[in-house]
């Protein structure tokens, strides 16, 4: 595997990490206060980028054809 790939999983798991550092706040606050719909869009936004980073994360661990799929340590 090269390190630019290493790197990008890397980025896409601490991104996930930190949107939901940022998304645990806001669903906090909105469990409080239901009519406070703004908050369920910026909820709905941040799930919708945790979304597209498990893709970026799963296409990345999927094996390539006629390669071997990438180690993961621990593995």
């Amino acid at each position: 595997m090269s390190r630019g790939s290493m790197c990008m999983r890397t980025d896409s798991e601490t991104s996930v990490a930190e949107l939901k550092a940022k998304r645990k706040p806001l669903a906090d606050e909105f469990e409080g206060n239901p009519q406070r719909l703004h908050l369920a869009i910026k909820i709905k936004e941040i799930d919708d980028q945790i979304a597209e980073h498990h893709k970026v994360i799963r296409q990345e661990r999927q094996p390539r054809p006629g390669g071997k799929a990438p180690s993961r340590p621990g593995m």
